[in-house]
């Protein structure tokens, strides 16, 4: 896994730093009630992109770590031709958002569509909220799809891969603040957790590749 060398992510900055402007510019004309929101504002994006280092244990070449902070919310099996499970983590503002790579692996797809950031609980969630989509196979011809699906959230969702490319396991690969991300597995799956567990990005074993 690489090293960081930033204890925030690179997305945080601009926000960090148009609430410090903000906040100088507030203070300066008096509007004290608006400069502390904006500083508030300020350590909230610090906190929410927060970029810490991870380790993680030496599992086997067929494990698949967690590509997220969160609850899991479902674990469903499915009739379809490639996918045989279907589990849904829910990730809020206290996880850590940074997303990270499950296994070694290439990018097969990637496909980012813009949209709104209505709550989870609306009807127009699933048609209408931002979300990527991102397939990765190994070398064994292991597969699985990620879906990351915004809800209420003030920054968009950041995908730093691209098609083709060969990632890592635990590598960084993007943000998402506040989202659902739904997690699609092969057939030939070992499942290592169940629904309520608190799961930890590069850090949660989901199973093993059978």
């Amino acid at each position: 896994m690489e090293n960081n060398l930033f204890i925030l992510h690179k997305h945080s900055f601009k926000y960090i730093a148009y609430a410090f402007v903000a906040f100088l510019v507030l203070s300066m004309l008096d509007l004290e009630l608006l400069a502390i929101a904006a500083f508030v504002f300020m350590l909230f994006s610090a906190y929410i992109f927060r970029n810490p280092e991870k380790s993680f244990s030496s599992h086997e070449e067929n494990a698949l770590l967690s590509p997220v902070d969160g609850k899991l919310l479902s674990i469903q099996e499915i009739e379809d031709d490639t996918y045989g499970y279907k589990i849904e983590v829910e990730s809020g503002y206290r996880d850590v958002s940074i997303l990270r790579v499950p296994f070694n692996a290439t990018v097969q797809k990637i496909e980012l569509f813009k949209g709104t950031r209505v709550s989870k609980k609306s009807k127009l969630f699933e048609a209408l909220n931002e979300y990527a989509v991102i397939e990765l196979a190994d070398e064994q011809e292991n597969k699985i799809k990620l879906i990351h699906r915004l809800e209420r959230s003030f920054a968009p969702l950041y995908i730093d891969i691209i098609e083709g490319a060969k990632v890592h396991k635990a590598s960084r690969y993007g943000v998402m603040l506040n989202g659902v991300t739904t997690i699609y597995l092969p057939k030939a799956f070992k499942l290592n957790v169940n629904v309520g567990n608190q799961l930890s990005g590069s850090e949660t074993l989901l199973g093993y590749f059978l």
